[in-house]
């Protein structure tokens, strides 16, 4: 009985000073990254869509401190990581390869893992579906074939004007001139005709995004970082 007592009173001692310390409080606060802050960030990871494959994990840094309202939220160096979710390879009719990524955690100074979500942004190699590539197909190299074409007109009808102004006050360019001018055309026009064939079976190109190239990053929703 007098052992009952004794337990009895331990825990009604206990009781009071729980009641009398009050609910513990965490020293955190946070700071808010709103939606459309753009950053730039520098990959320490190789991306190459000839060798990455998908859930292949890599890191990103920061290449300046990540402010809000003029306040800095993340210093420089921060770690970004992210994963590749989609590599569509390279293809014929001169289609691009294409490597589609996700940028899904941000490391913070003291070590959280803070889920973001981020998406790339003003990129050269941003392809319209937001993928990592050059966004080369059929179309594309058949365009750059016509541009081609165009340009040995253009340089053979310019040869023929600056050859023929070497000699007797320039009056051979206004032969050599129209004689190069139409000889050019057929030129141009086989050029392109076998380029178009070529480009039906000739594949695009990869993409790699080496280490040490700086992308910038848009936050597509807001996101509160913890500070201490």
């Amino acid at each position: 009985m007098k052992r009952l007592l004794t337990i009895l009173f331990i825990l009604s001692f206990m009781n009071v000073l729980s009641a009398s310390a009050g609910p513990l409080k965490a020293d955190i606060s946070s700071e808010h990254i709103p939606a459309g802050t753009v950053i730039a960030v520098k990959t320490t990871d190789l991306i190459d869509s000839a060798k990455s494959q998908e859930y292949d994990r890599f890191d990103a840094v920061t290449i300046a401190d990540i402010m809000a309202a003029d306040k800095m939220i993340l210093p420089k160096g921060t770690v970004i990581r992210g994963s590749v979710k989609q590599v569509t390879p390279k293809k014929m009719l001169s289609k691009d390869a294409v490597v589609y990524v996700k940028f899904d955690h941000i490391v913070s100074p003291t070590g959280n893992q803070i889920p973001v979500s981020l998406a790339m942004h003003s990129s050269e190699i941003l392809t319209i579906d937001g993928g990592l590539g050059y966004g080369g197909n059929y179309k594309t190299a058949s365009k750059q074939n016509v541009e081609n074409a165009g340009k040995i007109i253009a340089n053979m009808t310019k040869w023929g004007i600056t050859t023929g102004e070497v000699a007797w006050n320039g009056w051979p360019k206004y032969v050599l001139t129209p004689v190069s001018s139409v000889i050019s055309i057929p030129c141009a026009g086989l050029y392109l005709i076998g380029d178009e064939i070529v480009d039906i079976f000739k594949k695009g190109n990869d993409i790699s995004l080496s280490q040490g190239e700086t992308i910038n990053l848009m936050f597509l929703k807001g996101v509160d970082v913890p500070t201490y």
